[in-house]
């Protein structure tokens, strides 16, 4: 996995953070214990929500690691924390993964075959949550809040 997937991948499940930094309230992106500004002066005294609302992943992703790869030319150590903290995480957890995988699969595999919906709660256009159910079964198959939503590859 690359840096930048590994990046993409801790938004969804929230390893890469978006938070009001604690020193003066601007935007930053939180990795481990360490954070940095990432975002343009124009968009810095947003809410981390007001992020999520302005910005899909995939631009997030992307402006994280152009700040990282300019910080790497500027010989910033944090930089070789950060790669260091989301391998550990990441490269080193295939085991688990798999693991996540079988569990998934489990989950899913009595639905194959059924009509199957996504169905949000809430205001139309600002749900509260998002949901797979089984319209056969009547079952909630998954359910997730909105912000904790990660594409999957293999989907």
């Amino acid at each position: 996995m690359t840096f930048k997937e590994m990046i993409f991948k801790g938004l969804c499940d929230g390893t890469v953070k978006i938070i009001s930094n604690p020193n003066d309230d601007c935007i930053a992106c939180q990795i481990g214990e360490f954070w940095f500004y990432f975002i343009g002066s124009e968009d810095e005294n947003l809410t981390p929500d007001e992020v999520y609302e302005s910005y899909i992943k995939e631009q997030l992703t992307e402006m994280i690691y152009s700040t990282l790869q300019d910080m790497e030319k500027n010989e910033f150590d944090e930089v070789e924390y950060y790669k260091a903290f989301l391998e550990e995480k990441y490269a080193c957890n295939k085991e688990k993964s798999d693991d996540m995988n079988m569990i998934l699969w489990n989950e899913l595999k009595k639905h194959r075959g059924h009509k199957v919906s996504i169905v949000s709660y809430g205001d139309w256009d600002n749900p509260e949550d998002v949901c797979l159910e089984c319209e056969d079964c009547g079952e909630v198959v998954r359910d997730a809040e909105i912000y904790t939503l990660c594409a999957r590859e293999d989907f």
